[in-house]
């Protein structure tokens, strides 16, 4: 590395420390060459930009993604358990002939809702990232319908979570190799889907097994 690349590498600190080591000397080329056709990609538009796209790169690597996996994970069971919770309340209220509402179960419902959303939107853009390095694979085919398949399963059943998170899975692994746009579509529409099944279906299916 040459002093004249050093201010290209600084540019780059942003992303993480592996990808820096694979991918650094790729883009620095491109940087370079993108300044002797006359462009600055080290303008204040060009840091801003390259700290954006690291900043995303760093947060879709490993580590941070197994974190909110396991954020996302705790959330829901945060939720399944306030939801329990209020029936159990809503249920010795009625034994006693109270009508009223529990407002601090209630929160705790409407709250862990928000939170489990919440972890599981910033995890499904997290894994949606998709930096210019490494490239797709040229040629790369892969077939949706098998993920759609899932995906219409798990929407059509109100127990369909596991098939929803097949789908998510799908969609994710499939973009994330060089699939198109459908597979975006499928892991976004899954992650809707997944969201509303939790927080919506499974509190009124925990509801009928326990009236």
């Amino acid at each position: 590395m040459t002093t004249a690349h050093i201010p290209y590498w600084r540019a780059l600190r942003f992303y993480s420390k592996p990808w820096r080591e694979r991918h650094g000397a790729d883009m620095v080329a491109m940087m370079l060459d993108a300044s002797d056709n006359g462009e600055d990609p080290l303008s204040g538009h060009g840091r801003r930009s390259l700290m954006w796209s690291g900043l995303r790169q760093r947060f879709a690597s490993g580590p941070y993604v197994w974190f909110w996996i396991a954020v996302t994970s705790i959330s829901l069971g945060l939720h399944q358990w306030a939801s329990h919770r209020n029936i159990q309340i809503r249920q010795q209220a009625e034994r006693f002939g109270d009508r009223d509402v529990d407002m601090a179960a209630y929160a705790m419902v409407l709250g862990s809702a928000i939170l489990f959303v919440l972890c599981l939107t910033i995890l499904t853009v997290s894994l949606l990232h998709r930096p210019a390095f490494p490239r797709p694979v040229d040629g790369f085919v892969a077939r949706s319908w098998p993920g759609w398949t899932l995906f219409a399963l798990g929407t059509l059943s109100w127990l369909g979570v596991p098939m929803i998170l097949g789908s998510l899975v799908v969609g994710v692994r499939r973009y994330r190799a060089g699939g198109g746009m459908e597979f975006r579509l499928l892991a976004i529409f899954s992650a809707f889907v997944l969201g509303f099944q939790v927080t919506v279906l499974l509190p009124v299916v925990n509801m009928l097994f326990f009236i």
